[in-house]
């Protein structure tokens, strides 16, 4: 819902500088996604019924269950 908001990365930390084609592997982005706290959030986001129905979200709330 607010995805400016869920995670502020400088260019530097992404690693994109250094990078030759600026690509992000999906390892990368979950590597960083849980290290910034992307679990706790999607988790309040589905609790608070804010969270779109995605693949991610049905994974996550069948891990609450």
């Amino acid at each position: 819902k607010d995805d400016m908001e869920m995670c502020e990365l400088s260019l530097e930390e992404t690693g994109l500088t250094r990078k030759r084609g600026a690509e992000i592997l999906a390892r990368q982005f979950e590597e960083a996604w849980e290290r910034c706290g992307g679990i706790q959030y999607l988790k309040n986001a589905i609790e608070s019924r804010q969270a779109r129905p995605t693949y991610a979200t049905a994974m996550l709330q069948s891990m609450l269950k």
